[in-house]
């Protein structure tokens, strides 16, 4: 495929690895922010505007996806040293991090490559293994917003709890309902006596992620 070229009416089936979807209006590989941010601030691409990396955990139904899918493995994949902080883009794979940082003698990146996925995605649902978790070693992460503008924003600055923004970014308002409107405990059982350690389902799965 071509890159940083947007293209039109691509299978979905060859996006993701259980091989099925539709087909996507458009189709953008990205291997330059600069041109991503410009992109966004002439407003070339249809939306809504859907991130991807390797596809891995990516299910694409078969109707299609109705708007733009920006690809990000292969193209954003540089990584480099600075200031004793390594700076990687949202296009590498976690397991290609993990052994950059390993070559360079630098210990506690064997959790990234149990992760298959790439850096952006990582950041999105917070992925760990083994104990650790991606935003416990993150200093700081270079956003582009929706009209094509970067920020450089400090870790302080987002909000990483589980799994309360992940049921956002994907249920959007939707997951007000999942997170308020859920009692794990029914009336019955209260009436009985009986009472639970998380009595909502918010409380239940952020002590199970956590």
């Amino acid at each position: 495929m071509q890159n940083d070229e947007i293209l039109f009416d691509i299978p979905l089936r060859d996006l993701n690895s259980w091989r099925v979807g539709g087909v996507v209006d458009q189709f953008y590989f990205c291997t330059d922010k600069e041109k991503l941010s410009y992109n966004l601030q002439k407003r070339n691409f249809k939306l809504p505007i859907m991130f991807i990396g390797l596809g891995s955990n990516t299910l694409f139904r078969d109707g299609g996806f109705r708007g733009t899918i920006i690809a990000m493995h292969k193209g954003l994949n540089h990584i480099k040293l600075e200031d004793q902080l390594f700076y990687a883009e949202s296009g590498v794979s976690c397991s290609k991090l993990a052994k950059y940082i390993a070559r360079l003698g630098y210990a506690n990146s064997a959790f990234l490559a149990g992760i298959p996925g790439t850096l952006g995605g990582a950041l999105a649902m917070n992925a760990g293994c083994y104990g650790s978790e991606t935003w416990d070693f993150v200093d700081k992460v270079l956003t582009i917003d929706q009209n094509g503008i970067e920020h450089l924003r400090k870790k302080e600055e987002f909000d990483i709890a589980v799994p309360g923004p992940l049921l956002q970014l994907l249920l959007g308002d939707g997951a007000k309902v999942v997170l308020e409107g859920q009692q794990v405990a029914s009336e019955r059982l209260d009436q009985l006596g009986f009472s639970f350690r998380y009595p909502t389902l918010a409380s239940a799965l952020a002590a199970a992620t956590s």
